[in-house]
Formats: C-alpha cells, structure tokens, sequence
C-alpha cells in the first residue's frame, strides 16, 4: 500500500477517480422530481475544512475522506456576487 504522502499515491487516487467518472453512462430520462440543497457559506475552503475537522474528532486524517454529498453522482458549485 502506497503513503497518502507519495505522489505515486495521488497519481493513481487520480487517474480511478477519472476513470470512474468516465465509465459512467448518462442519464437521459426526464426527472420526476428535483431536490435542491442550497448550503449558504459552503465554499471550498468551508467544506475542505468541515472535511478535516470531521475526520480530526474520528481520529482519522481528514484530508482522506468525504462528506456523503461530496458523493453525490452530480454536484455543481454557484458563486454569486451583488453589484450594489
């Protein structure tokens, strides 16, 4: 097993993870229903965050882990800003 502190390690973390998402089929059927999660403040450096301190109080490396939404098969990120 390869140390989360060689780059070999990420290299190939990924390269799988590419891969995954190109050997997904897309969806083309019409959506019954819609379900919106709208998480005010959650910004990259909140959720990478939250994601280690998460992983500090399970006395785990945070850095290697995931919030179950980061898992979602699609997740989009919106940055407004107000012209005042």
């Amino acid at each position: 097993m390869k140390s989360i502190l060689d780059k070999d390690f990420w290299i190939a973390e990924g390269r799988a993870r590419v891969q995954m998402e190109l050997s997904k089929v897309m969806n083309k059927n019409i959506a019954k229903n819609v379900i919106l999660f709208v998480c005010d403040g959650m910004g990259l450096p909140t959720i990478t965050a939250s994601r280690i301190y998460k992983g500090q109080l399970q006395k785990e490396n945070g850095e290697d882990g995931y919030h179950s939404y980061e898992l979602f098969p699609d997740i989009g990120l919106v940055k407004v800003t107000l012209k005042i």
